[in-house]
């Protein structure tokens, strides 16, 4: 048994953690909740949520909130939400379900956003004197009303113009198509949650949306606060209402052999409780005193040390003592400290092990700029490890600002400045501006400043370019070289860990992700994605083949892509092409001329387009526009070929590697 393993079971029988559930507001809960298991997920939807929650330990205390983020299609999700409490309940868990702030739909406090028409259709919120509400105008209609007022001689006719700063919070909801079945699914969730057995519910308010968000829906740090002491209180006080700690039934005993059960279960009943091991414990005078475990919990996992020792014997032939499991969990000598590296064959290469890109990508930059590097494929897992902790695998490049205690102290008008100037930070607002970003989550300005050469970005003046992929891919290994490789071995995970953490946070997960990389090592399997050897946009010329004019594409994309246009001459229909492999620089003055899609634009974040990896061609000709004869053979056909597209772009295909 790995002590990796051990280490999850540890974990997850640990009933004084909380486990955590659901979209951003869960997730902005989970700070507030110390030592709490966040799965919640920012975006996250009731069926994602449903998927996560059957991860959940039996017995376990959660927090849940979900529900926001299906208001386009409410139907069903109260049944779903019925289902996720019930199929906690039913394992022995209890449940806070907290419920998302109402909004005040017809709100004339300001959003964030600058009235000024670019995020309103161009129309920019007035307010007129005579008139008890705002309308909206666009530029010209504004120009020409107050040119029509001046020339109005009497002061008591004329009619004067307000316009506010910021746009009116009711139209930010409009636009995001916000309606009262926003409030109407709030209500029925809180509703079909309240009555169930071993649920309670809690609420976030209108009055606690915070004036700061963007989206006007989600709350304050306090807010989030409260709900998290409140929750935190209901499940302490459900605890103590059902069962004492003596009768807790050790879920991981079913891990024992027969007979090791038997001598467990004192009273025959079929179970071993807590109370039943720690006297088990006694009588067989083994004391945890001293293991690196919370004081809060010593007691409740004296029986799960035991049980691990005992397994461990039995699976492994070996006894290991408590000295020895003390000295793995704190990294202090113990193997846990170094991976086992001593069976990876030195030519082995890591596979694709997620299925993220974004991962994938980064093993073969960093593969590519350490080609000379001793044990580089084991650098290689530990990097990919404390990125795929740091980013919830490679799913967040920004971090995640509510602002906790801890994000205050990045401020130098924080409670910190001594932290604030450490990180570099030495002007107020330094703190969110130099949050962290990319794959290893570069935070403080020094940080920035230090990687700035590295980063091939101005990443000092525009701290948003150190999230974009190619430059996180950058800003991940140059940490890696000047902070951790000149200080530790490539297999000493946990000091790697600390060297990039601060400290332990997330030590069990770092671990387990490493653990996992170096099984695959040891598999000895080779990376198979076609087209994947090289950076995105910065792919070497012999990769590319042709497709008619200077166009090219990656090899395999180009002959699928030839044989469409084969049998789409068959049938009468040709095109032309636009666009097809587009270089980082090309990614880089099309996202200027278009914009970017996370900003309405047209094009993608230079460093993903797929543009980059020689997998996409635009084409013209008529097949760029819906419902021609070229476009509708596409849409018809183009599939079997392995070429896929996008409702707002019917001239963008791009080949998928397992079509075709």
């Amino acid at each position: 048994m790995k002590i990796t393993q051990m280490i999850r079971l540890l974990e997850e029988a640990d009933e004084t953690k909380i486990h955590v559930l659901g979209d951003s507001h869960a997730v902005a809960i989970a700070g507030s909740i110390t030592d709490a298991v966040n799965s919640a997920r920012n975006g996250a939807g009731i069926r994602a949520v449903a998927s996560t929650a059957q991860a959940v330990p039996d017995n376990s205390r959660v927090v849940l909130s979900v529900g926001n983020n299906n208001v386009a299609q409410p139907a069903g999700v109260d049944r779903s939400l019925v289902n996720i409490l019930k199929s906690l309940t039913d394992r022995g868990c209890t449940v806070v379900y907290v419920g998302f702030p109402e909004i005040e739909l017809a709100s004339d406090k300001p959003s964030t956003t600058t009235n000024n028409g670019q995020k309103n259709e161009n129309r920019i919120v007035v307010k007129i004197s005579n008139e008890d509400d705002t309308r909206e105008m666009t530029a010209a209609e504004l120009a020409e009303f107050r040119e029509q007022q001046a020339l109005v001689t009497n002061p008591r006719l004329r009619l004067s113009v307000q316009v506010p700063a910021r746009l009116p919070l009711k139209y930010v909801y409009r636009n995001a198509g916000y309606t009262e079945e926003y409030n109407k699914l709030r209500a029925q969730l809180m509703n079909v949650a309240a009555p169930m057995d071993g649920v309670q519910v809690v609420a976030l308010t209108k009055d606690e949306v915070n004036p700061a968000d963007p989206m006007g829906i989600h709350a304050t740090a306090n807010a989030y606060a409260r709900v998290a002491g409140e929750a935190v209180t209901a499940l302490g006080n459900a605890a103590q209402d059902t069962t004492s700690a003596d009768d807790t039934v050790i879920s991981a005993a079913d891990q024992l052999d027969p007979q090791e059960f038997e001598e467990l279960d004192l009273n025959g009943d079929g179970e071993v409780t807590m109370g039943e091991y720690n006297q088990y414990m006694a009588d067989n005078d083994i004391d945890p005193d001293g293991l690196d475990i919370p004081t809060t919990v010593a007691s409740s996992l004296e029986g799960i040390f035991g049980i691990l020792l005992s397994y461990n014997k039995r699976i492994t032939g070996e006894d290991i003592t408590v000295d020895q499991l003390t000295a793995m969990l704190g990294g202090s000598g113990g193997t846990m400290a170094y991976g086992d590296t001593s069976n990876v064959d030195g030519s082995a290469q890591l596979t694709t092990t997620s299925g993220n890109a974004a991962e994938n990508a980064l093993i073969l930059v960093a593969r590519q700029k350490w080609a000379n590097v001793r044990d580089r494929e084991i650098w290689i897992a530990a990097l990919i490890a404390q990125c795929r902790v740091e980013t919830a695998n490679f799913t967040l490049n920004t971090e995640v600002w509510k602002p906790t205690s801890t994000q205050l102290e990045y401020d130098i008008e924080g409670p910190r400045p001594s932290k604030a100037r450490r990180l570099g930070n030495d002007q107020p607002g330094d703190g969110f501006k130099y949050r962290g970003r990319g794959w290893i989550q570069l935070t403080g300005k020094a940080n920035y400043q230090a990687a700035a050469s590295a980063a091939g970005a101005d990443i000092v003046n525009n701290p948003d370019l150190a999230a974009g992929a190619a430059v996180a891919n950058r800003t991940a290994i140059h940490y890696f070289e000047t902070r951790v490789m000149n200080r530790t071995q490539a297999n000493n995970i946990v000091q790697i860990s600390k060297l990039v953490n601060g400290g332990t946070n997330g030590m069990a997960q770092r671990v387990a992700a490493f653990e996992q990389l170096l099984d695959n090592l040891r598999q000895q399997a080779p990376i198979t994605q076609a087209g994947a050897a090289g950076e995105n946009g910065r792919l070497d010329t012999s990769m590319l083949t042709s497709i008619g004019g200077n166009h090219k594409l990656i090899d395999p994309a180009a002959q699928a892509y030839k044989r469409m246009v084969r049998a789409a001459a068959a049938d009468g229909i040709e095109w032309t092409i636009t666009d097809s492999y587009r270089t980082y620089a090309a990614q880089v003055d099309v996202a200027r001329r278009k914009g970017l899609y996370s900003q309405g634009g047209l094009a993608a974040e230079p460093g993903t387009s797929n543009h980059g990896w020689g997998k996409a061609v635009d084409l013209g000709g008529g097949a760029n526009n819906n419902r021609t004869p070229e476009n509708n053979w596409l849409r018809a056909n183009a599939p079997r070929f392995g070429f896929t597209t996008i409702r707002r772009e019917p001239w963008h295909w791009e080949w998928n590697a397992h079509n075709g």
